[in-house]
């Protein structure tokens, strides 16, 4: 670890695809994690919080980018990554239906050479602290939130240096949410790093840094004291939607590309003429739009409704309608 960090990520870039059908999920993205504390990674769902989770796991390798996890790659050689200095809960369930919860506590237990006696008494708080069902029950005739829990339990039971937990709190009542976040915060205090993940504004606010993360990239991230307070701010919510009404992807790129996908369906050979006119008239139609709508934010408004809006512009060459 250096200067303090458990998880230290600069520049990442990752991505799924090959070619034009490649998309990159996660776009030079940073973030810094001080060992012993707790993470919350805040953002909506499909920004690119759990491709990242299993980039800092080493289950996906970065297409570019430098990332240290407990000071190492992650798999490469010396590195505790991935292996049982991690606990993992990931946001899919994980577990076998056949087994029943003891089973299943006891077979990820071993695989961290746990001892049976330890794994007993870590079941027996488990089972209690989590609210589950009598050890013996089998997982595939559990509830989806009782589960969930079971896949919780599995990334705490060997008591790992980091924790990575994809949503643990989807689906989980008010009072056990609370008493999840005590406990986190009580292993942080004696030394777990944690990084959570989720959507609830108010449970990001809890933790000790938030990264807020939209389109692949962390729009910023500190306490979140930090980062409400240069703004005015008394809530994570309103500095989370100014900061995405402040250009989160360049919105100007988009239109440009959208000015040529027009120009290449049909414009013949004065293309070049075409992208320029479609391009300077979506962004009037966009500005347009956003001065009659200002419910959506920023760059998505912009873009949509320059999507929106292409269909019919008019082309020097001709007047056929094009839709992109």
């Amino acid at each position: 670890m250096s200067n303090g960090l458990a998880i230290d990520i600069a520049n990442l870039t990752r991505g799924y695809g090959r070619g034009k059908s490649r998309v990159d999920v996660l776009e030079k993205l940073g973030m810094k994690v001080p060992s012993g504390s707790i993470y919350g990674l805040l953002g909506p769902s499909g920004c690119g919080k759990t491709t990242l989770l299993k980039v800092v796991l080493g289950r996906l390798i970065p297409d570019s980018g430098e990332v240290s996890v407990l000071g190492g790659l992650p798999g490469s050689k010396g590195c505790a990554v991935p292996g049982s200095d991690v606990g993992y809960s990931p946001q899919e369930i994980a577990l076998y239906d056949d087994l029943s919860i003891h089973e299943t506590l006891l077979f990820h237990g071993r695989l961290h050479k746990m001892s049976k006696a330890a794994v007993h008494d870590r079941e027996k708080w488990l089972i209690s602290f989590l609210d589950l069902p009598v050890s013996k029950r089998q997982v595939g005739k559990l509830s989806g939130g009782q589960r969930r829990r079971v896949s919780l339990a599995v990334g705490l039971l060997h008591e790992p240096r980091l924790l990575l937990l994809d949503e643990p709190t989807v689906g989980v009542d008010p009072e056990l949410r609370a008493r999840i976040w005590s406990h986190l915060k009580d292993i942080a205090a004696g030394g777990t790093t944690i990084i959570i993940t989720t959507h609830y504004i108010d449970e990001a606010g809890q933790a000790d840094r938030v990264g807020l993360m939209r389109n692949g990239a962390l729009l910023a991230e500190g306490a979140p004291e930090e980062l409400m307070k240069p703004h005015g701010h008394k809530s994570l919510e309103q500095t989370f939607l100014l900061l995405c009404r402040r250009k989160p992807r360049d919105e100007s790129i988009e239109i440009d590309e959208l000015g040529t996908s027009i120009a290449s369906k049909g414009a013949g050979d004065n293309g070049g003429q075409v992208k320029e006119n479609a391009t300077k008239v979506i962004g009037e139609l966009a500005g347009d739009w956003m001065k009659k709508d200002t419910s959506e934010t920023g760059g998505d408004a912009i873009v949509g409704a320059a999507k929106v809006s292409a269909t019919g512009v008019e082309s020097e060459s001709g007047t056929e309608e094009v839709s992109v």
